[in-house]
């Protein structure tokens, strides 16, 4: 779990077309100011599946496949695909909110034999910026909400 992160033995592949789907239980914390938002939530553990993907290791073809089981750990030594996100969101109405923040996310492919330095394990980091629209038909009342102030 804590384990060091030896720089020789960091290795590269290409693939040439990434597609993972991944299913995790998550923790998020979540702070509320009226109709503000701030919120931060990672995956915990989970399931991956995807094909067997051809992919490039220095000059041969290999094959890798999405790590099945998704676990966080700490830094690089998580395994599978995890996801996380720091998110700001502003309710425009009782049910409607937009939401902007940052995804960081970590896809694992695994190779069917072991490599040089007996690695098998390939990520792909990717931190990305992402907006999006709430709407939540069945949202209960906030107190903030229910006031004339806030209905138009």
């Amino acid at each position: 779990m804590f384990a060091p992160i030896i720089e020789n033995s960091i290795d590269t592949i290409r693939v040439n077309q990434s597609s993972v789907i991944y299913l995790n239980a998550k923790v998020a914390l979540q702070y509320s100011i009226r109709r503000i938002d701030v919120g931060f939530d990672i995956d915990v553990m989970g399931l991956s599946f995807g094909n067997t993907q051809k992919a490039q290791f220095r000059s041969q073809t290999i094959n890798t496949k999405p790590r099945l089981t998704n676990f966080l750990l700490i830094g690089d030594n998580d395994r599978g695909s995890i996801n996380s996100e720091f998110y700001v969101r502003y309710w425009l109405n009782l049910r409607t909110a937009i939401r902007a923040g940052l995804s960081y996310q970590f896809i694992e492919y695994n190779s069917e034999n072991p490599l040089d330095n007996n690695n098998d394990r390939f990520r792909a980091k990717i931190m990305m910026p992402f907006f999006a629209l709430t709407f939540s038909p069945y949202k209960w009342a906030w107190k903030d909400f229910s006031s004339k102030k806030y209905n138009r």
